[in-house]
């Protein structure tokens, strides 16, 4: 069994697939779970201040399309993505949080009585709260790791992996990595590469034959499966090939799985305690500024979080980096100003 530190993550992103026409995935349950959760903290807060159902209803949808317009135009003017290409999921965060508080602003602009300040703080505690479920769906989906951990701990990516595999070898029914009986080591853990044949193949020494020559030179040349999965190259394979209960030929290959950070979910854990702190204080704060604090430890945790274990944090996303470091000098400008504002917005 591995440590209980670290484990084999192939499980498969889509929970529903009804032919070739719609896939229900994992991740997409749980952002809807996130936005639920996100609207129901948003309305029930700003019902405390009488606000009625169906403007809270008006306010958060209005608020959601406003941020997530922000966030497209941001991405496509700092980090060059497609503003035609709508299904293309490539956002600026800062852009959303822009577009967001400019929405706030508006809104109390020309509603007199709706306070900014706690308008402000609801709309950032339903943003966080979103924003950790929304990074935890990340990690269901493939394609979502981090860099290869220096320790015992971390996770074994290999559902995306497994699929292509399947999908590369007309031999091949199935692809699983599973978890062996033996302990990790430092930035890897054992693991066995689990092979269903197709109904077709049975013949023993062909499929023995395919694992020592196709199979394994797949693993060494396929970078999107040899960065999580790897074999040695210069021994031969160890493995075995049988038939199970209905005489189908399985195979099973002995390999060694890097060990990677779950970036996605250090960032959900992350928001969720940033989340959980601002609930617990939000009634000792004065209002504004647990909006203040929130988009502060939203931007730089988030960003020293990519830093340490993101796979690929390269500096070609200045601009975006430039845009977050803007909005956290503002934010901090504006705690410092809070106590004005606060004094202002009550005479």
């Amino acid at each position: 069994m591995l440590d209980f530190i670290s484990f084999v993550w192939s499980v498969d992103p889509s929970v529903l697939e009804l032919g070739s026409f719609f896939t229900l995935h994992w991740s997409v349950l749980v952002v809807g779970l996130g936005l639920f959760l996100a609207f129901e903290l948003f309305y029930r807060t700003l019902s405390k201040e009488n606000f009625p159902k169906k403007r809270s209803e008006l306010l958060f949808g209005a608020g959601l399309l406003i941020s997530l317009i922000g966030a497209k135009v941001f991405a496509t003017i700092f980090k060059g993505s497609s503003l035609e290409n709508l299904k293309e999921i490539d956002f600026s965060l800062s852009g959303g949080i822009l577009f967001l508080i400019a929405f706030c602003v508006f809104i109390t602009k020309k509603s007199p009585r709706t306070h900014l300040l706690y308008l402000l703080d609801t709309a950032v505690f339903s943003l966080i709260l979103f924003l950790a479920f929304q990074q935890a769906s990340l990690f269901l989906e493939p394609g979502n790791w981090g860099k290869q951990t220096e320790g015992k701990f971390g996770v074994v990516f290999t559902n995306e992996a497994e699929s292509i595999l399947a999908g590369v070898f007309d031999k091949i029914d199935t692809v699983q990595v599973k978890a062996t009986n033996e302990l990790a080591d430092v930035g890897q853990v054992p693991v066995v590469i689990d092979i269903d044949f197709i109904d077709e193949l049975s013949d023993q020494q062909e499929a023995e034959n395919f694992i020592n020559k196709d199979f394994k030179n797949s693993i060494i040349f396929y970078e999107v499966f040899n960065q999580h999965v790897q074999v040695d190259t210069v021994k031969p394979l160890e493995f075995s090939v049988n038939k199970i209960e209905n005489q189908k030929l399985q195979a099973d290959v002995k390999a060694i799985g890097i060990l990677r950070h779950p970036t996605m979910l250090y960032k959900a854990l992350f928001l969720l305690v940033v989340f959980s702190a601002l609930i617990y204080y939000r009634n000792k704060l004065p209002k504004g500024m647990a909006a203040g604090l929130g988009i502060l430890l939203l931007l730089s945790g988030l960003t020293i979080l990519n830093y340490l274990f993101a796979n690929k944090f390269t500096w070609d996303v200045v601009s975006e980096n430039s845009l977050s470091l803007i909005l956290f000098i503002a934010s901090a400008f504006y705690l410092i100003k809070l106590p004005e504002l606060s004094i202002s917005k009550s005479s």
